[in-house]
């Protein structure tokens, strides 16, 4: 097991990735966030080109109501993290567990960004496969407002491929 410090921590660093392989097909990747209020995390995702399979965000039970404050973003190559491609705010998730499970794939370098209003713990697990994706295009996510008919939820995640890096637009529905 190597453990890897890929972590930038504004107000306090830290120390958080472990990396686990198994024959170099599976890589999980488990990132410790301990955050001050209004700080940012920004954790480096092992090198692509990977296709990630699984996010799973675990709050600690002491401060799981505080990730309902957070903002968890993926930003895929170089982008800048204003135009992250996935943006999920804890409050579409209510700071409990969150696992998406879909395939999210990028060429050269993929970071995790927490942000957090109110100290938060917890882990993020990251589980990805090395190699180039037959999927070929990036995943994008949003929170939407208005959900789909027959919906009783107030928000939910719209999740989208594209060949665009960074933020963009949804496709019209």
């Amino acid at each position: 097991m190597n453990t890897l410090c890929l972590t930038l921590l504004i107000g306090k660093l830290a120390c958080g990735a472990v990396l686990e392989s198994a024959n170099g097909e599976k890589i999980v990747a488990r990132y410790q966030v301990d955050l001050a209020s209004h700080a940012r995390a920004v954790f480096a995702l092992p090198p692509g080109p990977q296709e990630i399979t699984k996010l799973i965000i675990e709050p600690d039970p002491g401060t799981a109501t505080h990730w309902s404050r957070t903002r968890v973003r993926l930003v895929w190559e170089s982008g800048a993290i204003e135009q992250a491609a996935i943006d999920i705010p804890g409050s579409a998730w209510r700071g409990t567990r969150l696992e998406l499970a879909m395939k999210m794939p990028y060429r050269r370098q993929g970071r995790l960004i927490v942000d957090s209003s109110s100290p938060i713990r917890g882990v993020v697990r990251v589980e990805s496969t090395p190699g180039q994706s037959s999927q070929g295009a990036y995943l994008h996510g949003q929170v939407r407002e208005k959900p789909p008919s027959g919906s009783t939820d107030q928000a939910f995640m719209y999740y989208w491929y594209s060949e665009a890096e960074g933020r963009e637009r949804p496709p019209l529905d």
